[in-house]
């Protein structure tokens, strides 16, 4: 439940764009590094993170 939580946090600075790249996103939420937060991304949100950074 604590990941989920986690991961909506970081969902919704992602959709904001507030963040210099996801390296600094993924620590800020307590990620032990852009690796770890793609992997939760892909877990809860069903989709590669590249998918939507994509332009």
């Amino acid at each position: 439940m604590q990941g989920i939580i986690r991961f909506q946090s970081a969902l919704k600075e992602f959709h904001k764009r507030n963040y210099s790249n996801l390296t600094d996103l993924a620590l800020e939420y307590g990620y032990y590094d852009q690796s770890h937060f793609t992997n939760s991304f892909s877990r809860y949100y069903g989709l590669p993170v590249k998918r939507l950074t994509r332009s």
